[in-house]
């Protein structure tokens, strides 16, 4: 049952492997993940696993420091949650931006048809 759903501690599992093509092949059958921890002291094997792989955000030989951080985006992808939260990017995600404009009282003929040669001077004069 442990790793067909997203786990949320405090259980973590732990896949050897022998051959880093077999691990990503294997992990590339499962779901995304909220994070992945990987305990190495290989930075190429880190580097190619985190590379081959889709997750929302990764963290190598340590795991509460991913979550703790309030500097740094956690959040998930895919079934495992979109967008990010904690500190800036927690406000980034749960905004909404938009524009609301108003035409303002005087309106300029420039923007209107004819197009003549005078307008068109004055349009480039004007974005100079």
């Amino acid at each position: 049952m442990i790793m067909k759903e997203e786990i949320f501690g405090p259980i973590i599992p732990i896949i050897k492997y022998e051959n880093i093509d077999d691990l990503i092949q294997q992990l590339k059958t499962k779901d995304r993940t909220l994070a992945l921890y990987m305990f190495s002291n290989n930075k190429d094997i880190t580097n190619i696993v985190f590379s081959c792989l889709e997750f929302g955000g990764e963290a190598i030989n340590d795991t509460v420091i991913h979550i703790a951080s309030s500097n740094t985006p956690f959040g998930g992808v895919g079934a495992s949650g979109m967008g990010n939260y904690h500190g800036y990017f927690g406000f980034k995600t749960f905004s909404y931006a938009k524009t609301i404009l108003t035409k303002g009282k005087i309106d300029n003929d420039l923007r209107y048809r004819p197009y003549t040669d005078q307008k068109f001077k004055l349009i480039k004069k004007i974005f100079k």
